[in-house]
């Protein structure tokens, strides 16, 4: 399958990772648990982490159908964990970060917009359905503007940040952190529940997210898992 290079990120006078604080902070927001949402470890929560494309059919299929709908039902019982890489390919050029993205380059201005969108957007209820908007749409962010009017939410600070080097090392620092895990991704959504993956239970979270919160969730209210 044919890929791209996506050439139209700013240059930025240097390639080392910007060193403010203010900076620093956002690349920690990013790569924690999106916070309202997140719960200590003996909490009623079931952390469901999702690496997923913000071009990809199957990404778009998930977060439509299962992620989006579900959390809204369980949102009680679920602490989501979001991050927009996949089969994303990087390297450092003379401008700044280049990233081949397996959807074709507008799948890369949409996973940086979306994590830009996750440190930028106040609350996961709002976050939440703005990052089902933009994958219902399946647009990348051509409809950010409007997804982002949807939800009462400032798209300035998101827009500031997906076109300045903020943005490239955001999705920088993602594709660091997907890295880490073991085994190591292969498609998308790669799905985690309570940091544990397994084949199996990614498959079965993919058709029916629902019947695996409850599996794994004696919390969740008989009435809610039927």
């Amino acid at each position: 399958m044919k890929v791209y290079i996506h050439p139209t990120f700013p240059a930025h006078p240097s390639l080392a990772p910007p060193s403010t604080m203010a900076l620093r902070r956002l690349l920690l927001l990013a790569l924690l648990p999106l916070l309202l949402d997140a719960a200590p470890a003996n909490s009623k929560k079931t952390k469901v982490s999702v690496y997923y494309e913000s071009l990809s059919p199957k990404s778009k299929a998930f977060f439509t159908e299962q992620l989006y709908p579900v959390w809204l039902d369980l949102k009680e019982y679920i602490a989501v964990d979001l991050y927009v890489y996949g089969r994303t390919t990087e390297e450092v050029g003379t401008t700044g970060y280049k990233f081949e993205c397996i959807h074709g380059s507008d799948e890369c201005v949409g996973n940086v917009m979306m994590m830009c969108a996750k440190i930028n957007i106040p609350t996961v209820e709002q976050y939440m359905g703005f990052s089902n908007c933009i994958m219902e749409e399946f647009q990348g962010a051509a409809k950010s503007v409007d997804c982002a009017t949807k939800f009462a939410i400032d798209y300035t600070p998101i827009e500031q940040c997906a076109s300045t080097f903020v943005g490239q090392h955001l999705l920088h620092q993602t594709g660091l952190k997907q890295q880490t895990l073991s085994p190591a991704l292969e498609s998308a959504p790669w799905i985690l529940i309570n940091d544990v993956f397994t084949e199996e239970q990614m498959m079965a979270a993919r058709q029916d997210l629902r019947k695996v919160v409850c599996a794994v969730n004696k919390e969740v209210p008989a009435t809610k898992c039927n």
